[in-house]
């Protein structure tokens, strides 16, 4: 069902540039309408122009000399080093002259209009043997010549049968010359709808593109971490810059530009999307071959770039001879990669494949267009379904965001059943050691000992308890009453601190499961050992990225350094959480403004052992509670410096996995002075 819209939407797009046509054809350098009159709608002026190369033919010369013969009829619209096989000689630099006659009923006199497009790269124009425009001037040589872009629309009420139209072109700017876009023509109340058809369809596409880019950029703002929504934002930064640039180049409405740099945006612009758009597909598609794809193409364009703004149009102009199979291979693999992951698992991966199937169809018609040639439509098409492939994104987004929400609901509901199911356990455990009383007084050196541990897990068990059914149902209320109050608010400022508060309870509520199921695994010697060389440096600058916004949001300095070889050997995920809770502790108990200092040292080869040290200038933790620690005692949960909340459990968790990676671990700390926290892990250097 919401695959429906958006198809439909983008249907309704193509279906509208489609608008053109033309019954009868050009032949000859003749376009005969005597007996089928003239079109209903607009229609595209193609087909067999009168070509003139290495002249500029005014309408006064075919006047005086009826005998002039084209060196071809050319196929228009095309570039004229098209005709290489039939012009021996010609070169992409140079001049020609297009001719066309027009036969019209004699009963039928309304006025027309024609849109003219922009030629590579000068031309000026006559009707009828009247000229009427001009753009930048055509002339025989570079020096003579000045290249110019911007379309053109003239009307004429036919005095006559027969409209001659003689174009003037001259190339000495690009590496290619003539048109490429078909000039149109019409009834003049049919063009004009036409051109506000056009109109209308630009600004909402220059329009739907600016919101889409703010509202990236916007998600981007509130989450910093998430990289994949600046890159959006940027590769439509550039798609926005294109569509400015290229068609009926609205720029030139707000600003005077140079013919040149009109030329370099429009390719600047190209670069900039399929970068960012390459690491895009990337950050949300990961793929093991892409990153080295991505990397390459990146390189390739930045020497592109540089080529674009420091060598002239006819130099640069050959980078997008580079650009334009590369787009296509590109958006092909992800096509093909989108299409296998659709039919293995189906659901919003099959709008995925739509979505780059349509991006291809796009780029593929425009690449087309720009050549001179029609594979699809005679329009530029990508600026549109780019916004259909930003709605499915978008659509996709929110789907996930549901997902997430579904699986979160999901698993507090397990966590509950696990909670009441527990306390039935130890109810149960209590009765039946009660039962036993004369057989534990009878063996009491055994049972004894039997019930301090048991005394001591239930301790415990109640203590997760009290946490699961306190500190966990805390933040899920609060969640729930914050998402209400988020959907009651419209004031931005009350909608940020409202998410941020949110974004904490997720926090803690995360965190608080993982330490617990983790906890839970270690009391039960569930905990699988997996030793393996591990570079630290990988896994506390992961960690650093992890809990950077929290620490942003205190303005909490981060730093890190290593000395000698950062390599330990241990289990990564069991040292990952250990990295985790240390550093979540850290920022959690560091007053605003703070410093949070990791370092790692490998001080001697004989010792064979790496050191991590975390140290913080924040409220540090009493004597009494290290000692508790220590001892395998769970402290009671301290709360941060900004009311966040603590479980009790982070470093008796970090004890636990530092001991089963066969470490150790001692704590320093000072009230109000902060804390040093010391692990050792074993070294992959041998003891000599």
């Amino acid at each position: 069902m919401i695959l429906r819209y958006p198809v439909f939407i983008l249907y309704l797009i193509l279906a509208s540039l489609n608008t053109a046509g033309q019954s009868v054809e050009i032949r000859d350098g003749i376009l005969d309408l005597r007996y089928s009159g003239l079109p209903e709608k607009i229609s595209n002026l193609n087909g067999e122009w009168e070509f003139y190369w290495g002249k500029h033919l005014l309408p006064a010369d075919f006047r005086k000399n009826r005998d002039i013969t084209p060196d071809i009829y050319a196929d228009i619209p095309s570039y004229w080093t098209d005709y290489s096989e039939e012009i021996a000689g010609i070169t992409a630099t140079g001049y020609a002259t297009y001719r066309l006659r027009i036969l019209i009923p004699e009963s039928d006199r309304e006025e027309l209009s024609f849109l003219v497009p922009i030629f590579d790269s000068s031309y000026r124009i006559y009707f009828n043997g009247k000229y009427v425009y001009a753009n930048g001037v055509p002339g025989n040589t570079a020096e003579t010549s000045k290249a110019g872009y911007k379309p053109f629309t003239y009307n004429l009420i036919p005095e006559k049968d027969t409209i001659e139209i003689v174009i003037n072109v001259s190339n000495f700017h690009h590496r290619r010359g003539g048109f490429w876009l078909p000039m149109k023509y019409g009834k003049r109340d049919i063009a004009d709808l036409e051109i506000k058809r056009t109109g209308l369809l630009e600004s909402m596409s220059n329009g739907m593109l600016l919101a889409f880019l703010g509202f990236f950029l916007l998600f981007f703002s509130v989450f910093r971490n998430d990289r994949t929504m600046l890159y959006f934002a940027l590769a439509l930064l550039g798609v926005l810059l294109r569509t400015l640039f290229t068609g009926n180049f609205d720029i030139l409405y707000l600003f005077d530009i140079s013919w040149q740099w009109l030329i370099r945006i429009e390719y600047l612009s190209s670069f900039m999307a399929i970068i960012f758009a390459m690491w895009y597909f990337y950050y949300i598609y990961k793929d093991k071959v892409i990153p080295w794809i991505s990397t390459a193409i990146t390189v390739l364009f930045i020497v592109a770039t540089i080529l674009t703004l420091s060598t002239p149009v006819s130099v640069f102009s050959y980078t997008m001879l580079l650009f334009m199979p590369i787009v296509v291979v590109v958006l092909a693999y992800y096509l093909i990669r989108s299409i296998i992951a659709a039919f293995k698992h189906g659901g919003y991966r099959t709008l995925i494949a739509i979505g780059f199937g349509t991006l291809l169809l796009g780029v593929t018609n425009d690449i087309s267009v720009s050549v001179g040639n029609k594979l699809f439509l005679s329009e530029y098409i990508l600026s549109y379904t780019i916004i259909f492939f930003i709605l499915i994104q978008v659509i996709i987004l929110i789907y996930r965001w549901f997902e997430s929400m579904q699986k979160e609901k999901k698993l507090l509901d397990e966590i509950e059943f696990v909670n009441k199911n527990l306390e039935n356990i130890v109810i149960e455990r209590t009765t039946e050691l009660t039962n036993q009383k004369g057989e534990l007084e009878r063996q009491k050196k055994v049972t004894d000992a039997k019930n301090k541990e048991l005394e001591k897990t239930i301790s415990t068990k109640n203590r997760i308890f009290s946490i699961i059914a306190h500190d966990l149902k805390s933040p899920v209320i609060n969640l729930s009453m914050m998402i209400e109050h988020l959907k009651n608010s419209n004031d931005p400022e009350v909608q940020k601190s409202v998410i941020n508060s949110i974004s904490q309870q997720a926090d803690f509520a995360g965190n608080l499961i993982e330490n617990l199921l983790i906890w839970g695994e270690q009391q039960y010697n569930r905990i699988e050992y997996k030793p393996e060389h591990v570079n630290l440096t990988d896994l506390v600058l992961e960690n650093f990225n992890l809990i950077r916004e929290p620490a942003e949001r205190k303005k909490i300095k981060m730093t890190y350094s290593h000395k000698g070889n950062p390599t330990a050997i241990c289990d990564r995920e069991l040292i990952n959480i250990v990295l985790r809770n240390l550093l979540s502790n850290a920022v959690k108990f560091t007053n605003r403004m703070g410093s949070i200092y990791v370092s790692v040292e490998e001080p001697s080869i004989k010792d064979g052992m790496i050191y991590i040290k975390v140290k913080d200038n924040g409220i540090g933790i009493s004597q009494e509670n290290i000692d508790r620690i220590l001892k395998d005692e769970i402290v009671e949960s301290t709360r941060g410096t900004d009311d966040e909340k603590g479980t009790g459990l982070g470093l008796q968790l970090v004890k636990d996995l530092i001991n089963i990676n066969k470490g150790s671990i001692s704590v320093k700390s000072e009230l109000n002075r902060g804390t040093t926290i010391k692990i050792m892990l074993p070294s992959p250097t041998l003891k000599s």
